[in-house]
């Protein structure tokens, strides 16, 4: 007897991350916080474009401690990434990934997974003029391990391999729209962006490549970052060299989309 699947038990249901509301320009046009910054500053994208842990600012936790992603450990981790393009020459956007333990204190406080087996404080916050009180939640680059030059025959010397901090950019060559019976161009998605807006293109065509990986903390930190000196949104009547994310992700339309994301499922853990 056939019976309908409304979800695969290996993924869960799609989780939309984009950054917080304004982080381009605020409503009036006033420039938003990453206007002008360096584009080594990653723009954070996370579930319903919240900025901060939902701990932060109390007793234990960092005031500007980030929002993360919950994961299980270990699990499979589908992102659908946008294909975005910078109007800088030479200039591209990466995609950073961090992973963060959270510890027994988060379990007990909020039930949320870890895998740090303590709740101690660790090492105090000073900055402010009086000790701010910490548990321990550390965080990790997403690396990749490159193999060094082969010893000569005969020696003993070990085999290096070298870690390094990996990015990720995306950016591919867009198909063309099929032909349907009637003569007109068939569409791949729909609501991603206006036919007769500023990316026409990202209306019809295939927007996204998906991106597998294996998780490696109980939370998932994106960031956006680019090539290029710094980060420059412009306006709808004078757009900048990344006005393609104030559009897409932020105030750039004039309207904000808060379906229109990166796309991410969390699986199964081994």
């Amino acid at each position: 007897m056939s019976q309908n699947v409304l979800a695969d038990a290996q993924f869960g249901i799609v989780k939309i991350l984009r950054p917080y509301a304004g982080f381009d320009s605020q409503v009036g046009g006033a420039s938003g916080a990453y206007q002008g910054k360096p584009g080594g500053v990653p723009i954070m994208f996370t579930e319903g474009g919240m900025a901060l842990d939902q701990q932060a600012g109390k007793p234990g936790y960092d005031p500007n401690l980030l929002r993360g992603l919950s994961v299980p450990l270990g699990s499979r981790l589908l992102l659908w990434l946008p294909e975005i393009e910078t109007a800088q020459a030479n200039a591209t956007y990466q995609w950073a990934f961090f992973w963060r333990l959270r510890n027994t204190f988060d379990f007990r406080t909020s039930r949320i997974p870890y895998h740090y087996p303590k709740q101690g404080l660790g090492v105090s916050d000073t900055s402010s003029g009086s000790a701010l009180a910490r548990v321990v939640i550390p965080a990790a680059n997403h690396v990749s391990i490159y193999n060094g030059v082969e010893p000569l025959a005969g020696s003993f010397l070990p085999a290096a391999q070298n870690i390094h901090a990996e990015f990720l950019a995306t950016r591919a060559l867009l198909p063309s729209q099929p032909l349907l019976p009637n003569g007109n161009s068939g569409a791949y998605q729909q609501g991603l962006a206006d036919p007769g807006g500023f990316f026409s293109s990202l209306a019809f065509l295939p927007a996204y490549q998906p991106f597998e990986i294996q998780t490696l903390g109980d939370e998932l930190l994106l960031g956006l970052v680019k090539g290029a000196p710094v980060w420059d949104f412009g306006s709808l009547g004078a757009p900048g060299d990344d006005f393609a994310v104030s559009a897409i992700f932020g105030n750039g339309t004039g309207k904000v989309y808060p379906d229109v994301g990166v796309y991410a499922l969390t699986g199964t853990a081994p």
